[in-house]
């Protein structure tokens, strides 16, 4: 990427902090740049090697609108709990305790802005489809996050959704994290890179997630130029190892075989498909359990809509059994 652009892209995003649909333009900004998208690839991906996944499948498109994003909505809203430095979640849940699955949701907003109202209905969503959810925020850009900072909290938040859990569900032990967008590449870290990351949270050291959902993310960094030093504080030439560190694709041959739903619309404007489709490439390579799934018709923010994906991510929740 030219500094013109990069300047350009910083421009726009810092404009748009204080606007309401802010997460979604500035992952425009961030992610359709002149370098940003990755390289073509087929739309679908063979089936992985472990008899515990399924081929990828192209799905139609629910026609349903999607919720808006209100708390009036969230009829399995707990309460909200401190879990780090200046951050929270919000826990949703089912009204009684069960064996009930784990969730932890990171919302996007291109690294540079968002919080957690954007993955509200979603948690709402999946706690009434019988999953506990923690729903969290991270330190941003704009809240003074940098690498490996960010991904620290959500590893953190991982680590008090553990230790909080037995109030809701008889399975505390069962955790999964789900990402959309910018958190969905963040999330992955903590997901394939187990020990790395959250070390000196207040719970204790974080422990790895039992399964992954990413939600149209932008995974390979290394195709999005120098967009993200801000977030580095340098640029990939300058600490080619940092940006590694940052990369799921770097920790892949090592990660655990943990289960793996990617889901992507094909209609993504800002986030292309091509990144999902890598991803879901890579870890079927390397012999890992991953089901990779085509959200027909559906673009970027449609992929965290719990009409269009609840069903789908409740559906890999159940499939995953007892811890």
């Amino acid at each position: 990427m030219s500094i013109r652009a990069l300047a350009v892209a910083l421009v726009v995003l810092l404009a748009l902090t204080s606007c309401s649909s802010a997460p979604d333009a500035v992952e425009a900004a961030v992610v359709t740049t002149e370098s940003a998208s990755p390289s073509s690839t087929s739309t679908t991906t063979a089936a992985p090697t472990t008899s515990t996944t399924t081929s990828p499948t192209v799905t139609s498109a629910d026609p349903a609108p999607i919720e808006p994003d209100s708390t009036l909505l969230y009829s399995n809203y707990v309460r909200t709990e401190p879990y780090g430095d200046g951050l929270e979640l919000d826990i949703h849940a089912p009204a009684e305790v069960g064996p009930w699955p784990v969730v932890v949701t990171i919302h996007g907003g291109g690294w540079f802005v968002g919080d957690r109202s954007s993955m509200g209905p979603l948690a709402d969503g999946l706690a009434s489809r019988k999953a506990v959810v923690f729903n969290a925020t991270y330190h941003t850009l704009t809240l003074g996050g940098t690498f490996p900072g960010m991904v620290d909290d959500i590893a953190c938040a991982v680590q008090f959704a553990r230790n909080t859990a037995s109030e809701f569900t008889t399975t505390p032990d069962l955790v999964t994290i789900v990402g959309h967008s910018a958190g969905a590449h963040l999330s992955s870290l903590v997901a394939y890179a187990p020990g790395e990351f959250g070390q000196d949270c207040q719970e204790g050291p974080s422990l790895s997630p039992d399964a992954f959902v990413g939600l149209a993310g932008p995974y390979d960094i290394s195709q999005l130029g120098g967009l993200l030093t801000p977030m580095f504080g340098v640029t990939p030439e300058q600490d080619p190892a940092l940006w590694a560190q940052g990369n799921p694709f770097s920790w892949i041959g090592e990660s655990p075989d943990i289960p793996t739903l990617l889901l992507h619309g094909d209609a993504d404007g800002l986030a292309p498909i091509a990144f999902s489709e890598e991803l879901a490439a890579a870890l079927e390579t390397a012999g890992r359990d991953v089901t990779f799934e085509v959200l027909s018709g559906r673009g970027h923010s449609d992929a965290n809509a719990p009409r269009v994906v609840g069903d789908r991510i409740a559906g890999f929740l159940s499939g995953l059994g007892s811890p």
